[in-house]
């Protein structure tokens, strides 16, 4: 996939899976939110429940890896 200066988060194929704002809040397709970043490396789901930690990495990878990666 790609992931666009503007926070834009696309498949192989170049469809726009989700969005990452500015403000660390994740969004899907439909730009419903799924999550938040905050600065100090808390992931956060919808719900603002800590789903994880990534601190040190770019708030578009760690959405990547939180919400769009599909682990099989």
């Amino acid at each position: 996939g790609y992931i666009k200066s503007d926070g834009t988060i696309e498949n192989s194929s170049r469809s726009t899976v989700g969005y990452v704002k500015p403000d660390g809040t994740v969004e899907n397709s439909s730009r419903s939110t799924i999550g938040y970043l905050k600065n100090d490396g808390t992931v956060e789901n919808s719900s603002r429940s800590t789903i994880g930690y990534a601190k040190g990495v770019k708030k578009e990878w760690a959405a990547v890896v939180y919400f769009f990666f599909k682990f099989e």
